[in-house]
């Protein structure tokens, strides 16, 4: 996914090159590869937020779009997205051979705000299967 983005963004830069071209073509060719930079210095600090952990922390106010796959293991798996204490979206995956569930959310976050996967209660034990389970999000 992180690829996508960057193709995206150079490709945007290309564009801003070619539209805003002619004396001062390289001044501004210079600007767009420092907007491409900091657009991939956000996103690998967002990666970095995410790995590893199910819980992200908003670095600032605006609208934010989160997915979640995950496949089950074993039992039926009832989760749930939450911000802060309040629930955004619910998954489920069925009892079978390594059935999956999704679930998504597009919220408003201020700053400080923590959205997180989390069981749902009172489901009893339920196992992630990890390998093949996801949890991202991204600031519109």
């Amino acid at each position: 996914m992180k690829n996508i983005f960057i193709s995206m963004l150079f490709i945007t830069c290309i564009i801003f090159a070619s539209v805003y071209g002619g004396q001062d073509c390289s001044r501004k060719i210079g600007k767009a590869k420092a907007a491409l930079s900091e657009a991939i210095n956000t996103l690998q600090n967002t990666k970095k937020e995410f790995l590893g952990e199910s819980h992200f922390t908003a670095p600032s106010n605006g609208i934010y779009f989160f997915a979640c796959t995950f496949l089950q293991y074993g039992v039926r798996l009832h989760l749930q997205m939450v911000q802060n204490s309040s629930e955004i979206s619910k998954g489920y995956a069925q009892r079978g051979d390594a059935a999956s569930g999704s679930m998504s959310a597009v919220i408003y976050l201020n700053k400080g705000d923590v959205v997180k996967v989390r069981h749902y209660p009172g489901q009893g034990s339920q196992t992630i299967h990890g390998d093949w389970s996801y949890f991202m999000g991204y600031l519109l």
